[in-house]
């Protein structure tokens, strides 16, 4: 069994963005926020690393994290737009994300439960944030 939980969440106020929540004994202390480059998206650029970050038992260092991957439309959208976007997004999870994030029904579960619904926000969330862009989500981070 890997040490590294993760709840998937998506974010409904951004389309296509959604988060990696770890839940645990740890706090976590860092939302680590992934921006795609041009015609990349929030699901395919960092498949890879999120399958390495939730499955791999030897990706420890990352237990501590709360990841968030942000979409906006490279393509047809403007820099300063995808720009001002991010920031709200940023703005919606953080210092702290909201409790409707944190709270899961029952039916969206991926195990049984008798639970109506369950909270991982008991998890201390004291964040501090690592914005990190790809290509063009490089400059619109900037």
């Amino acid at each position: 069994m890997c040490s590294n939980l993760r709840l998937r969440r998506s974010i409904s106020k951004i389309k296509g963005s959604y988060a990696l929540f770890s839940y645990g004994s740890q706090p976590v202390t860092t939302a680590v926020i992934f921006v795609h480059g041009f015609m990349g998206s929030a699901q395919t650029t960092f498949k890879d690393f999120q399958t390495l970050v939730s499955e791999d038992p030897h990706a420890t260092d990352w237990t501590s994290c709360d990841l968030y991957f942000f979409h906006y439309e490279s393509v047809t959208d403007s820099i300063s737009t995808s720009s001002e976007r991010l920031v709200a997004f940023m703005n919606s999870v953080y210092p702290q994300p909201p409790e409707e994030l944190l709270t899961v029904k029952r039916s969206l579960l991926p195990w049984s439960t008798t639970l109506d619904a369950i909270s991982i926000s008991d998890v201390d969330r004291n964040y501090n944030s690592l914005i990190l862009g790809h290509s063009e989500g490089g400059v619109v981070i900037r």
